[in-house]
């Protein structure tokens, strides 16, 4: 896939800033933007929405790694130092997955790339929980991955759209 607004063809020093800003707004998106849902179990985060939206403009390579470090560090500065290593496995997957999936500009590849990145997360992350917790606790962490994954989807979709409609030989497309 092409770049948003820059890919590695602009140089290695622009392609590591882009990535660098990317894991930054991720570790913001996931630690900053929480919100808990009312009996206070579980909360969710915009981090995955960033995760998938790179994923769709930017490719796997660009999704994998904003998804295994910027998740990572997020779990380091929050103190959920068991769930680090995890957070780097599943959310790299994650966004390769996603970007593996949506190669071209259809619709329905989208809509695939973020089934698939979102039937991994919850999966992987119910094994995790059941391994961590106790295979008593999974109902409840498949519903908050459920919300997780789902509210990023949605948000990925519109920030998609909206920037290949601002930027249409931009993002997601070869320049010519």
């Amino acid at each position: 896939m092409g770049g948003f607004p820059l890919n590695r063809r602009h140089g290695t020093a622009s392609y590591l800033a882009l990535t660098s800003m990317l894991v930054a707004l991720t570790l913001v998106a996931t630690t900053l933007l929480r919100v808990p849902s009312p009996g206070g179990e579980l909360c969710f985060h915009f981090g995955t929405a960033v995760i998938f939206t790179t994923a769709l403009l930017l490719g796997a390579r660009m999704g994998a790694v904003v998804g295994a470090l910027g998740s990572a560090l997020a779990d380091i500065i929050l103190g959920l130092w068991v769930w680090f290593p995890v957070s780097f496995f599943i959310h790299g997957m994650e966004g390769y997955l996603v970007g593996s999936v949506a190669t071209g500009r259809g619709n329905a590849r989208v809509v695939q790339a973020l089934l698939v990145g979102s039937v991994w997360t919850v999966a992987a992350y119910a094994v995790a929980v059941g391994l961590v917790y106790g295979w008593a606790a999974v109902p409840l962490g498949i519903a908050g991955d459920v919300t997780q994954v789902g509210v990023g989807a949605v948000v990925a979709w519109f920030l998609v759209a909206g920037l290949r409609r601002a930027y249409p030989m931009g993002v997601g497309s070869r320049r010519r």
